[in-house]
């Protein structure tokens, strides 16, 4: 039997490793899937199926996307409930010496996927681990997009099929033992929509889970997170936590805290109450008009949206909690100025939580700089009108934004001189690519001249007509470009054209994912 060829076989070690994934395989300008990934997409994504010569006498069934458009594809392959894998090709195959390196950059799944265009701004994505260890239930459930990460512990079904419900995950994964436990999460997984998969053993262990926490926080004993009282939900929390590095590749920097809760914090709601009294959604037709959440929602953020979610999906029952937020409300009513002001300081703050996120795993694009940029601009208006409320939570915030504002100018400042700073950005060799994450950011193009002159040694009056006069070219031919120009003739509406904002994207989207940004 002849022997598959080079490629193929690259591609069919890479599948072995990610066997419960479909894999994107980059092929020039497109991903390709072959085989059974191939079937299944072309199925599910109503794609042509055709084929490819891997070195046997059949042709190998193979369906691929455009990679600049693989998003929009990944995402309904996600919320369909599978796993995607993204191999990458990690040098340019131009100067590659024989097959292009290539490795899978990361695993996008239900509980992981950044994509806005996947998200619902308003709700968390909560990824839920389960690690059944008989009479106890230990539970562990992060918010990948936000950085929120929960521990807990529950002692049976019902309370265990109570907080899936509270919290409703997009996806569920649980150790090996689950499976004999006798739980039977089908109905509330098909009536929720949730993706669930059984992972190994090793993930559940206990020492590697203790280390993979004291490793990602910094810290040399968990008294530190205050856990030691959840024993199981440690193994849950560290299992969870190795998920993600695997499957994502990257640091999880804004990953910043380990929360515990009991579910006795809060007031019990079991599912049945949960849809009579349609908190968020109404009870026959499913949708959040009608419900209460849509009664009381008027928040101008992201952020708020999802955290009032939260206070009417687990009401408070501790006495001075409950004083105390009645406290902020009432400062509120009672100015109605300042109140207004900080409605309209935080209209066009953006959502920085999942911001954060994104650039802390490379994967945010100019668009995302911009708003993150604009919202820390208005963080030192919030502070100042915080700073003349008296009751107890609004002194907690201002202090706290105090401390952050502080943080984040500094941050972006840095954040920002190191993208623009030509010697750190060693992983795009496309000197185009660097010229057009500049003029996105900057949004016009008179700093261009002042950027190039900065970093190389140009004669006075040089410029180019458009973005596309730079397409492809090396950065020794822009620069024999660059020198041959003797006047500076930009188009006046450029930066404002769909078409070539979008040109802007489609690069900077793909490289910027390989930068290695600064620690603070």
């Amino acid at each position: 039997m002849a022997e598959y060829s080079p490629m193929m076989q690259h591609y069919l070690a890479t599948k072995k490793q990610y066997n419960d994934c479909i894999l994107f395989y980059r092929l020039g300008d497109f991903y390709e899937m072959f085989f059974d990934d191939a079937i299944t997409v072309s199925k599910e994504l109503e794609l042509t199926l055709t084929g490819k010569d891997c070195g046997q006498e059949e042709r190998a069934p193979m369906c691929g996307v455009p990679f600049h458009a693989a998003e929009t594809y990944i995402n309904r392959l996600v919320s369909n409930g599978h796993k995607v894998a993204i191999c990458e090709q990690m040098e340019d195959p131009k100067l590659a010496k024989g097959i292009v390196k290539r490795e899978v950059i990361k695993v996008v799944t239900p509980g992981t996927n950044l994509n806005a265009q996947a998200l619902d701004e308003t709700k968390n994505n909560y990824l839920f681990c389960i690690y059944y260890q008989g009479d106890v239930i230990g539970v562990s459930i992060c918010d990948f997009s936000t950085g929120d990460y929960f521990v807990t512990e529950l002692k049976s079904e019902n309370e265990l099929i109570d907080e899936i419900n509270k919290f409703v995950p997009s996806e569920i994964i649980v150790n090996e033992y689950f499976a004999m436990s006798g739980i039977d999460l089908t109905a509330v997984n098909e009536k929720l929509n949730i993706s669930m998969s059984t992972l190994e053993n090793w993930y559940f262990d206990e020492d590697s889970s203790i280390k993979k926490l004291l490793s990602h926080f910094k810290i040399s004993a968990l008294d530190g997170l205050g856990v030691k009282d959840y024993p199981t939900g440690i193994i849950a929390a560290g299992a969870l936590l190795t998920y993600l590095y695997e499957t994502q590749k990257s640091d999880m920097s804004h990953i910043i805290t380990l929360t515990p809760y009991t579910t006795g914090k809060y007031m019990l709601i079991d599912s049945s109450s949960r849809r009579n009294l349609e908190l968020v959604e109404t009870l026959r037709e499913k949708q959040k008009r009608g419900s209460l959440i849509w009664v009381l929602d008027k928040t101008k953020t992201a952020m708020g949206a999802r955290a009032l979610r939260s206070m009417i999906e687990q009401p408070l029952i501790n006495k001075d909690e409950i004083i105390n937020r009645q406290n902020v409300v009432e400062e509120l009513c009672n100015n109605q100025i300042d109140r207004e002001e900080l409605r309209e300081y935080m209209n066009p703050i953006y959502d920085l939580e999942r911001l954060m996120t994104k650039i802390s795993c490379k994967s945010a694009n100019p668009r995302d700089l911009i708003a993150f940029r604009n919202s820390l601009e208005m963080l030192p208006y919030i502070k100042q009108i915080i700073g003349n409320f008296k009751s107890n939570l609004f002194k907690k915030y201002y202090e706290e934004i105090k401390k952050d504002s502080k943080h984040g100018q500094k941050l972006l400042s840095k954040f920002v001189d190191y993208i623009f700073n030509l010697d750190n950005i060693k992983e795009i060799n496309d000197f185009s690519t660097k010229i057009r994450f500049y003029i996105y950011y900057n949004s016009h193009f008179k700093e261009l001249d002042r950027f190039i002159n900065n970093h190389f040694s140009m004669p006075q009056g040089f410029s180019f007509r458009t973005i596309s006069d730079i397409k492809g070219n090396t950065e020794k031919d822009l620069i024999k470009f660059f020198k041959s120009k003797s006047s500076y003739e930009i188009e006046p509406n450029y930066s404002t054209s769909n078409e070539n904002i979008y040109e802007i994207l489609y690069v900077t989207s793909v490289s910027y994912t390989h930068l290695t940004l600064p620690t603070t």
